[in-house]
């Protein structure tokens, strides 16, 4: 499914500051601590990697990096200089740019060498310079006298997310998933087998070809490496230290008016009448898009494309606003239901869509209800919904708390 929030209003921008100490409060060894001190992200398949939005670093600088080079001559008549921030990883002397196709005016990401030639992907830079290209970005310069400390990652930072292997043989399965493991020093990615996500993984490479040639038939077991959602839960239950863990209860949560869930199932005549009953503004825009997306999601060969889309009628708080968008319905399910991941449509991005770190999931606790959040089963949503339909009304987190959801636990009765 789709869901698509909107809003008819307008509310003032948050000020860059306010997102970067929202951010900030989100990576590092405290947030890691108040999610439980799970070793595991969550396990990625390689279709799902493919169209994920990655956020930002920690390291990011609070001004977006802007690029006033002039459009080099020798370069494809169209293609320009990309004015935002470029990749980390490009070599010295190269630059990055985007190119608009004339007949749709899609653009695409491309890298442009010093002699003026256009490559698409890294790997194919990797090859022309024979060798390989930074994977991790270097760490922000320090001040003079500022102390070196080390950065050192954890599964719970919101860019924990791993790459698929780009090397030059293609010798990972596409049927595998990955993910990072938590180690002293910072992230390592693992291997899981199809079927076996409930078993355990393999460490490097050379353990996946043994596996894969039948050398190897042990894996590494989760088994005291919990995942993130299991350790969580154990942190809520057990608490951390002395310090009592935060909690949220169903009185912390207030009536969101008119905000509503509606679900997408056909073609384009009954996505538009379903839309036109729920009084969506713009139904015609609205159409197109969850068109465009189904579209793009079956060119990528998801086998199911299933969408809603979500509004609301009134002026919001901004963390309610932030929910706007299309959600699509996920091939996995999660506590026995369908779950969803916000999805958008991006003229940059090669797949058409991104993904974000936005879902709409049924968790358990209070009776059970649908929430917008993570997909950590003991962290409280931004926004719910008791009833299982989605019919009745939603409510949205008091106040202040909405800046802490990630780190807000259930508080059971």
């Amino acid at each position: 499914f789709i869901i698509y929030f909107a809003s008819k209003s307008v509310k003032r921008l948050p000020e860059m500051s306010e997102i970067d100490d929202e951010r900030a409060a989100l990576f590092g060894e405290e947030a890691y601590k108040a999610r439980g001190s799970p070793m595991f992200t969550q396990l990625w398949s390689h279709e799902e990697l493919q169209v994920v939005e990655r956020p930002p670093g920690r390291a990011r600088t609070r001004k977006r990096e802007t690029h006033e080079m002039e459009r080099p001559a020798d370069w494809p008549p169209d293609t320009d200089v990309e004015r935002g921030t470029w990749v980390f990883w490009l070599p010295e002397g190269w630059a990055q740019g985007v190119r608009t196709q004339a007949a749709s005016g899609k653009q695409l990401k491309c890298f442009m060498s010093p002699e003026g030639k256009r490559f698409w992907h890294k790997p194919d830079i990797e090859k022309f310079l024979g060798r390989k290209l930074a994977t991790v970005e270097p760490p922000k310069p320090k001040k003079e006298g500022e102390e070196k400390t080390p950065n050192v990652r954890y599964v719970t930072d919101p860019d924990a997310i791993p790459l698929w292997p780009e090397d030059e043989e293609d010798w990972l399965p596409k049927d595998f998933k990955i993910a990072f493991r938590q180690l002293p020093s910072g992230l390592h990615r693992v291997y899981v087998p199809p079927g076996k996500e409930n078993e355990g993984f393999l460490y490097h490479r050379s353990t996946v070809m043994e596996w894969l040639s039948g050398t190897v038939t042990n894996l590494s077991p989760f088994g005291t490496s919990k995942t993130m959602a299991e350790k969580s839960a154990q942190a809520a239950e057990k608490g951390t230290g002395s310090k009592k863990r935060k909690r949220a209860s169903i009185e912390d949560y207030t009536k969101v008016d008119g905000m509503t869930v509606v679900a997408l199932v056909g073609d384009y005549n009954e996505y538009r009448k379903e839309l036109e009953r729920a009084k969506v503004p713009n139904v015609e825009r609205v159409t197109c898009d969850a068109i465009a997306i189904r579209d793009q999601l079956k060119e990528r060969k998801f086998q199911e494309v299933s969408l809603r889309y979500c509004l609301h009628s009134s002026e919001q708080p901004r963390h309610i606003e932030c929910l706007a968008g299309f959600y699509y319905k996920r091939p996995e399910t999660l506590n026995e239901r369908a779950f969803y991941q916000k999805i958008e449509l991006s003229s940059k991005a090669s797949a058409g869509v991104i993904c974000t770190w936005l879902y709409l999931s049924w968790v358990q606790c209070w009776g059970g209800h649908w929430k917008f959040g993570s997909l950590d089963g003991e962290s409280v949503g931004v926004a719910i919904c008791k009833d299982p339909a989605m019919k009745t009304d939603w409510m949205s987190l008091d106040g202040a708390l909405h800046q802490k959801a990630q780190l807000l636990k259930y508080e059971h009765h």
